[in-house]
């Protein structure tokens, strides 16, 4: 069926949680902080080599706790000289790191499709360090071009991640779909609803030899949706309309159309019933080739899932266990006690799921400290409630107690 309208209160939640997650400024010094240095490492090699940030950090869909993905590169190599030109500045990179103590070389990957040098930043941020990695650059702009025509698009782009990351269906270490695949799934489904009237971005314009890229600035869309509709029929579109194994997620695209269309000639693991995923500039690059068949099984299974509460007005559970850890706002949170607070100042009765959302919202604005968290990132949450009582400054909902709270 059809997914149903939320409950009071949803969007406010889910916005509450969007902004929690977001990066810190002490992150974003951190990052810029540690480019900084990288440059100033390979500028003693030759002045020509540059660094760039590139993935979440530098896309527009960067979260708290984000590691920090950057490639040292140059637009002027022929593709004669590329191979050595990459072999000759990792060996060069690997033998100066020590100048810089604030960089710790942790491991060399050499043998990954990508070979990178994994690095740790001042004791803690993991840092990868590719080398003339420019296809990354090129997909890093374009998602930045489309996180720019709407809020929206971050929006659901972070909650989507969230939700794939709290069910432990992302991942690509650990054989499920990257980050980048996962918004990529976000933004196809946003281009192939027709009454949303998404733009899709010629991607062609963003692969110059001289490393310009496009402005799009002149392009924006005006979503006609909330977020909690957005997020449901997401999952609504995914459970029950994608075409698993015969549709291709293709933003180059930007429209629907199967593996055995003349576009995917070059696409790799078409005679495979999997989920299909084009890189949008490696045009034989299918990113389903890190995902292993038991990960396949467990995203479409945390999808149906996640459809199946939306269609009747829920959130998903796992996104509800992050506003207010160790809570559901269906049971464990005292639904009565809200619902008899929201009745003081409505001419009607608030149902059972509109009060539990505005239960879980005001949690989840309590323990994010209204704007910004004020957890801190690594810690876990029962590590930093107090015994009792409360802080002075940040008053708690009147329906929860600290025994409610407590993981």
């Amino acid at each position: 069926p059809p997914p149903m309208a939320m409950a009071k209160g949803a969007d406010e939640s889910l916005l509450a949680l969007v902004e929690a997650s977001r990066v810190t400024n002490a992150e974003m010094t951190e990052f810029r902080n540690c480019i900084q240095g990288l440059q100033r490492l390979v500028e003693s090699l030759s002045p020509e080599w540059r660094v760039r940030p590139f993935g979440s950090s530098a896309n527009g869909f960067c979260t708290k706790g984000s590691d920090l993905d950057v490639t040292c590169f140059r637009f002027d190599i022929a593709d004669q000289y590329r191979a050595q030109a990459i072999y000759e500045l990792q060996q060069q990179i690997a033998a100066i790191l020590p100048r810089d103590p604030s960089l710790e070389l942790v491991e060399a990957v050499w043998t990954a499709r990508v070979p990178i040098l994994k690095l740790k930043f001042e004791g803690h941020l993991e840092v990868d360090l590719s080398f003339q990695n420019t296809e990354a650059i090129l997909n890093t702009e374009l998602l930045k071009a489309y996180a720019k025509l709407h809020p929206s698009v971050r929006q659901l782009v972070v909650l989507v991640k969230l939700w794939a990351k709290a069910c432990g269906v992302s991942g690509a270490p650990q054989g499920h779909l990257s980050s980048y695949s996962v918004t990529l799934l976000v933004l196809y489904f946003l281009q192939v609803q027709p009454d949303l009237h998404f733009p899709s971005l010629p991607t062609a314009e963003f692969d110059t030899a001289d490393g310009s890229f496009p402005d799009f600035s002149h392009i924006s869309w005006p979503c006609p949706l909330q977020l909690s509709d957005l997020l449901s029929r997401f999952f609504h579109f995914y459970a029950y309309e994608f075409q698993w194994g015969g549709e291709v997620v293709s933003v180059r695209l930007g429209y629907r159309a199967q593996m055995g269309s003349p576009e995917f000639v070059q696409l790799s693991g078409k005679i495979n019933w999997r989920l299909h995923i084009e890189d949008p500039f490696l045009l034989n690059r299918n990113l389903n080739c890190v995902l292993g068949n038991t990960q396949e099984h467990q995203l479409q299974e945390a999808l149906s899932i996640a459809a199946m509460e939306t269609a009747s007005g829920q959130l998903p559970q796992r996104l509800l266990e992050l506003m207010a850890p160790g809570m559901n706002y269906n049971y464990s949170i005292s639904v009565a006690s809200t619902k008899s607070a929201l009745e003081d100042g409505s001419q009607s009765t608030p149902s059972e799921e509109e009060a539990g959302l505005a239960a879980a919202s005001s949690a989840s604005k309590w323990l994010s400290g209204g704007e910004r968290s004020v957890l801190p990132a690594a810690s876990p949450l029962e590590e930093w409630l107090p015994e009792s009582p409360a802080p002075a400054d940040v008053p708690m909902p009147s329906f929860l107690s600290w025994e409610t709270v407590r993981l």
